[in-house]
């Protein structure tokens, strides 16, 4: 009796180890395509029912209250009945009517700006800077008898001067009408 029970044993424990060596097959889940209605020219949106298709599902997949479907389609009674191929209008587009607003007021056309070509006025003064911090403090004074010379970039501009010595009455060395650049 034991031989039996033990010979039963390796044969299932044989069975259950060949049935994990083979290959596992598992169905895939069901996918579910779904084509988005377009609006006809008159601005109807049909679906097209399918086999299997139900009012409340034809709803559910076009977001839609079964009442809706139920009134848009004409459908009274208990029982929706479907067949397959059958047009159900799930919605109607509407046509937007413009709001009239101002129209534009028509202006004359201005000239187109020019750019200006500025002026300005250079001024110098030369300064002992005693503390280095190249600004002018007080007990700092102006140094006479600099030389000055401007010009620019271009070579354009070549203005000579000498800086005076500061009192009262005198001003800081000026180049006037100098135009604008570098």
């Amino acid at each position: 009796m034991k031989k039996i029970i033990l010979l039963t044993f390796i044969l299932l424990s044989g069975l259950g180890l060949l049935a994990l060596n083979g290959p596992v097959t598992a169905a895939p889940p069901l996918q579910v395509y779904y084509n988005t209605p377009t609006p006809r020219p008159d601005g109807r949106i049909i679906y097209i029912v399918k086999a299997g298709d139900s009012c409340i599902r034809v709803a559910l997949l076009n977001n839609i209250s079964e009442q809706q479907l139920r009134e848009l389609n004409g459908i009274t009674g208990s029982d929706c009945p479907l067949q397959e191929g059958q047009e159900l209008l799930i919605g109607q587009l509407r046509e937007e009517t413009p709001t009239p607003g101002p129209s534009p007021t028509p202006t004359s056309l201005l000239p187109t700006p020019t750019a200006f070509r500025g002026f300005g006025t250079v001024c110098v003064v030369l300064f002992e800077d005693l503390d280095g911090n190249a600004r002018l403090d007080p007990g700092e004074t102006w140094l006479p008898s600099g030389a000055i010379n401007i010009t620019d970039r271009r070579g354009d501009v070549n203005l000579n001067g000498e800086t005076v010595a500061f009192n009262e009455d005198e001003q800081p060395t000026c180049f006037e009408d100098l135009a604008e650049g570098d």
